[in-house]
């Protein structure tokens, strides 16, 4: 009987896993066409899944704005491409607008593993070398409770970036 429970308990979790959007587009090398792709990409992932329940975009200017709706939660990603290299323009911000707490205080965690995050100040994090990213975490205009993740792209030589990493502490991870 036990093992039952225990094997529904991981069946049903494994269903209720929310839809990850782990990337991010502030590494200085994802054009808007990169950036459209991949992310039509993990929603049509979600909603076959049935894990979103609804999303669209808008483009407006060097602005993309992606408005997604899970099951549980919802939240806005607007990117915007005013790094301009070659001729084409790169996403160097990336920002996260949440419409619930606790899913806000899950992606921030999942971010801070996924770019190994250190923290440089009471809001600012700064990631590893590979994503060269600022993180910003505000929150919402008229919540006290939901996150706004705020990515900025960090424009410095590996030498300097590195010597700013590695002077902050690793964070502790929390279970």
């Amino acid at each position: 009987m036990k093992i039952i429970i225990i094997i529904s308990f991981l069946f049903i979790s494994i269903l209720l896993k929310g839809q990850s959007f782990g990337v991010i587009f502030t590494s200085g090398i994802y054009t808007i066409k990169d950036v459209t792709k991949e992310m039509d990409k993990e929603i049509r992932k979600g909603l076959n899944r049935k894990v979103i329940t609804e999303s669209f975009n808008v483009k407006t200017g060097d602005t993309l704005t992606y408005k997604i709706q899970h099951n549980t939660d919802g939240f806005a990603v607007k990117y915007t491409f005013n790094l301009i290299e070659n001729e084409e323009s790169y996403c160097d911000f990336e920002q996260y607008i949440f419409d619930c707490s606790p899913c806000s205080q899950k992606h921030l965690k999942d971010f801070i593993k996924l770019c190994e995050f250190r923290k440089k100040s009471d809001s600012v994090y700064v990631s590893n070398y590979f994503y060269k990213t600022e993180m910003v975490v505000s929150y919402k205009p008229g919540s006290k409770d939901c996150l706004v993740l705020t990515f900025k792209y960090v424009d410095l030589y590996k030498r300097e970036y590195k010597k700013i990493y590695n002077n902050l502490p690793k964070l502790q991870e929390e279970n």
